[in-house]
């Protein structure tokens, strides 16, 4: 199973295994959010880009920590912020992007997180995630993790998983699809050097994307479920 680091809003991590194998030793992910594609194949020289500095420092808090500094972070009690955790600021980040499914770092517990934890069961900070996180931290220490905007990157051979802000919902991010010109970045997109793959949602238009898979969905507000069909373009 593919391990999760951030729980971060639209992240590959649980569907990873469904999109082409890298073909090259390097991945760039110029989105990078939650890099649940380079955590499936973390054996690869891997560089992260992002425009939000608090994803950049959340993962180079995790490339540049020790394990077992990990394992000394404290937990989050019942009804604790993690601002009043007694550790640095990036380990409060990194501990954040872990407490709920978000475009940003919580500073509390969701309401399944802080049920977990009264379980023992573990949670979204408790002893098991942290230990998650520690096992994590001890195999990107081969990454390197950037604050940059997609165009701001050498154009190399590598293998290439762009996974941007959607045309559809992707207005709910802290750098969200306002700030991109869909059909500049799907030229950038085809002017890569290598192995190129791009996500979005199957009925988007700015490439010619095709469904690859069917994903549940479900509104925040009113509760109501749907599905949704993810789609991909590569130059394959």
């Amino acid at each position: 199973m593919n391990p999760r680091a951030f729980n971060y809003f639209g992240s590959k991590v649980s569907n990873a295994q469904k999109y082409p194998r890298p073909r090259y030793a390097t991945i760039i992910e110029p989105f990078a959010g939650g890099a649940g594609y380079s955590l499936l194949h973390w054996l690869s020289t891997v560089i992260l880009l992002d425009k939000n500095p608090d994803v950049i420092r959340g993962w180079k808090y995790l490339i540049d920590t020790a394990p077992d500094d990990i394992r000394r972070l404290p937990l989050l009690k019942k009804d604790q912020l993690v601002s009043q955790l007694n550790c640095e600021q990036e380990a409060k980040i990194m501990i954040g992007w872990c407490c709920h499914m978000t475009v940003y770092p919580s500073n509390k517990l969701s309401n399944w997180g802080e049920e977990n934890n009264e379980k023992g069961a573990g949670g979204y900070w408790g002893k098991s995630r942290r230990e998650q996180m520690a096992l994590i931290a001890k195999k990107v220490k081969h990454w390197t993790a950037r604050i940059r905007d997609y165009r701001e990157i050498d154009n190399i051979e590598a293998t290439w998983f762009i996974d941007p802000p959607y045309t559809r919902g992707g207005e709910h991010y802290t750098y969200s699809n306002r700030d991109i010109d869909f059909d500049e970045l799907a030229v950038w997109c085809r002017s890569r050097k290598g192995q190129v793959i791009v996500c979005e949602r199957a009925d988007a238009t700015w490439l010619p994307f095709r469904p690859l898979y069917t994903m549940p969905t479900m509104d925040a507000q009113s509760g109501s479920r749907g599905e949704t069909v993810e789609g991909i373009w590569t130059n394959d």
